[in-house]
């Protein structure tokens, strides 16, 4: 993924890894409301 940023000025890789990263702290919140911080770490 790193190689085709270099090579190219495609926006496509920008936008999957936003949404990659929104659907991580997505997760995160939910995980945190579900079970708690304190159990996880």
């Amino acid at each position: 993924m790193y190689s085709n940023i270099e090579s190219s000025l495609d926006p496509t890789i920008s936008a999957i890894s936003a949404l990659l990263i929104v659907t991580s702290a997505i997760f995160v919140i939910v995980a945190d409301r579900i079970v708690g911080v304190e159990k996880i770490v």
